[in-house]
């Protein structure tokens, strides 16, 4: 006889609002810590073992990387979106539909990822301008790694799927298990078997698999309303229109974000592999310090969109204002930490004078300022969970990116330093928070009026 089905799905439209939302968030932002720590242990690993050129080589395809991870994590907060409003209404059938229907689209998503940079690898690295002294190391990291994105997406939504039921314990735990096994092989490949960039890349590639397989299974194990069923595996037209609907805004911000800190990074490039060791090991410090915005925009996310679905908006006030007061104060006293340890910390990765000096004067105009980025990231996640994700998209591509850009070529060539590249993210940074508020005074209460409820915030 087949047991009961369990309902252990995490309401969020209960409970104390700030103890419900700090019981969601922490699991998330120790994963996104430990996720983090799982991309810095290839560059710790190898600047200690291999030297600046190799720290460099693997750097050079972090941007790309990150668009990956970004447009993976951006599908997935919006297929969370819709599983999330599915569950506040409580449709479980149109639930579980969507749920099977993201898992397929992710799959696809994945395999041609993974096979686009295995097959232009080289391409794709001589695009970004890297420097010669680097490329062949860099082509081979990259392409090793690129086996690993199929795992990477499938790991990010079936966390997504995990997280719009409210449980973000489980993904933490696969997650550390990873990430064990990434330092665990780091350390072996690299340190004992002197693989190089070859043996880090193999290492994240493992490790990814792991963590994807490990979710996948308890998808499929669990006698509950989170599970999978390969019965139920296809594609529902009228969940894939609502999930690409919400999906796809994230998916392509993240992406054009991304892109245009690839060509932050050719920039810093064409300023030779010294000034690309320090650029990536800043990179990797700043980070972690916005991690608790990042982690407080996914949980806002799935919170306003649970509380939409249920008509709770008192609630969602609430939760928002608690969402940007703990990003603005966390974020400032990370990145004044930052700040005032920098050589200290980049000195962690490698010990060259120049890496230490370039990455310091990064930290020292980027970091004061990352306080902007985390209100930019709660605000954002807030109107996503509200179903109206192409409003961040628009603004944040238009100030990260276009303007970001704008900065960058109109200065560079008068201004031939690269303290003009680190400058253009405070500048733009500046730019999303005035942005993001003046469409929450002007458009966002007025279209949340029309689905039956207000919204306050300042």
């Amino acid at each position: 006889m087949r047991k009961p089905i369990r309902n252990d799905i995490n309401q969020l439209t209960e409970g104390a609002v700030f103890s419900t939302l700090l019981a969601f968030t922490l699991p998330i932002l120790v994963g996104n810590l430990v996720q983090q720590l799982f991309n810095t242990t290839d560059l710790l690993i190898v600047g200690n073992f291999c030297g600046s050129a190799a720290l460099a080589a693997v750097g050079a395809s972090t941007s790309i990387i990150n668009l990956y991870i970004g447009a993976a994590q951006g599908f997935a907060i919006g297929a969370g979106v819709v599983i999330s409003g599915h569950l506040g209404a409580k449709n479980q059938t149109a639930m579980v539909r969507s749920v099977h229907t993201s898992v397929l689209i992710s799959a696809m998503i994945g395999s041609v990822l993974a096979l686009i940079s295995f097959c232009f690898s080289k391409w794709i690295l001589q695009l970004m301008h890297t420097p010669d002294s680097v490329l062949p190391l860099s082509i081979q990291y990259f392409r090793i790694y690129s086996i690993g994105l199929f795992f990477l997406v499938l790991y990010n939504i079936g966390s997504g799927i995990f997280r719009a039921w409210g449980n973000t314990r489980l993904p933490l735990y696969y997650l550390i298990a990873s990430a064990v096994l990434n330092v665990a092989l780091d350390l072996l490949f690299v340190g004992v078997f002197k693989m190089g960039v070859k043996g880090a890349a193999l290492a994240s590639t493992f490790s990814q698999a792991l963590s994807a397989g490990l979710c996948f299974t308890s998808l499929f194990s669990q006698n509950s309303l989170c599970s999978l069923h390969l019965g139920n595996m296809k594609i529902d037209s009228n969940e894939m229109h609502l999930i690409l609907r919400n999906a796809l805004p994230g998916s392509f911000q993240n992406c054009i974000v991304s892109l245009s800190n690839i060509v932050v990074q050719s920039n810093v490039n064409t300023f030779g592999e010294l000034a690309m060791a320090g650029f990536v090991t800043y990179n990797k410090l700043g980070s972690f310090a916005v991690l608790p915005a990042v982690g407080l925009s996914m949980s806002i996310t799935t919170f306003v969109s649970q509380n939409l679905g249920a008509g709770k908006y008192d609630r969602i006030n609430h939760g928002i204002r608690i969402g940007v007061i703990f990003a603005a104060l966390v974020t400032g006293l990370i990145g004044g930490l930052v700040t005032i340890t920098a050589p200290q910390a980049i000195g962690l990765f490698n010990d060259e004078a120049d890496v230490i000096r370039i990455g310091t004067m990064m930290a020292r105009r980027v970091a004061p300022f990352l306080t902007l980025l985390g209100i930019s990231h709660v605000l954002a996640g807030v109107l996503r969970g509200a179903g109206l994700s192409q409003a961040p998209m628009i603004i944040l591509i238009s100030t990260w990116c276009v303007f970001r850009m704008i900065w960058i070529y109109g200065l560079i060539h008068i201004v031939p330093d690269i303290r003009v590249i680190f400058w253009a993210y405070p500048v733009t940074w500046i730019s999303s928070v005035l942005a993001l508020n003046l469409y929450w005074k002007y458009k966002f209460k007025d279209c949340l009026l029309k689905m039956g409820g207000t919204l306050t915030l300042w």
